[in-house]
């Protein structure tokens, strides 16, 4: 079986919010449909089975569920399980991937067999649960839609890094906030070193343990950020925006340029006019 979104919803909606599913409703039988969904675990656990996959969803359990991805859902026994989902057309995923995403290679677009699937920690379920309530009783337009779907990924966007953050040690975070600027972009991981006053080995370790970057990574990729806002807000040559990042190397810079935002400085800067 596969579902077709115009014979879902009305055609004026540009979502639709389930109730909360349960193990009375169990099973669900295995289908397709042409739409996208987001589900998550509220409470308990149950079977779900993506793409031929058996897999167990327990409480905080989030699952973007693409357009091509087939699934089935069975409670365990007569255990608790209750899901949230909310579905809306595959037009919105490439609305969004054109004006947010371009770059990302997860959630929606995560390209393997098996869909992206994360687990919340309770302040972002919390966040999620509230929001989905808000979403339940919102007119079915796509205004709404975006104030639910925007802040979700800025919550997982960020919520991994402020989990990991959330653990580092004292001297690395503050030698993470203390790297800003040309100066400090300059001295490259050396300087990052110097900072954090540690050995570059004890760096290293930590760094991937918490961060799962080495110390060089994580540098280049604050000296990209800073060139894409220096493209984006001055009239500086490339050649003076990668030395001002620190990146002498004209052809590294722009292989690292590329890799982050799958397109070249100049181009980047020219889907970016100024505003004035």
């Amino acid at each position: 079986m596969k579902k077709q979104w115009r014979d879902l919803v009305p055609l004026d909606h540009a979502y639709h919010v389930s109730v909360a599913l349960d193990e009375r409703r169990m099973p669900i039988a295995e289908h397709g449909h042409d739409f996208a969904e987001i589900a998550w675990t509220r409470e308990g656990s149950g079977v779900h089975r993506i793409n031929g996959v058996r897999t167990q969803m327990k409480k905080g359990d989030l699952v973007f569920i693409r357009p091509q991805d087939r699934h089935a859902l069975s409670a365990n026994g007569n255990q608790p399980f209750r899901l949230e989902n909310v579905a809306f057309p595959k037009a919105t995923l490439e609305r969004l991937r054109e004006r947010y995403f371009a770059n990302k290679s997860d959630w929606f677009w995560h390209s393997e067999a098996q869909p992206c699937t994360l687990q919340l920690n309770e302040s972002q379920l919390t966040a999620l649960n509230k929001g989905v309530e808000a979403l339940r009783h919102a007119p079915r337009n796509a205004l709404y839609l975006d104030c639910f779907l925007l802040p979700l990924f800025r919550l997982l966007g960020a919520g991994r890094e402020e989990v990991d953050r959330a653990s580092l040690p004292d001297w690395l975070a503050h030698a993470m906030r203390q790297f800003e600027g040309a100066e400090k972009l300059r001295a490259g991981v050396h300087g990052f070193y110097r900072v954090a006053g540690r050995c570059p080995g004890h760096v290293a370790r930590c760094m991937r343990q918490h961060l799962r970057q080495t110390p060089s990574t994580w540098v280049n990729s604050r000296r990209i950020e800073y060139a894409a806002r220096l493209l984006e807000s001055t009239d500086l040559p490339v050649t003076e925006i990668a030395w001002e990042c620190g990146l002498d190397n004209l052809s590294y810079f722009h292989r690292l340029f590329k890799k982050t935002f799958a397109t070249s400085p100049l181009q980047y800067r020219k889907k970016r006019p100024a505003v004035m």
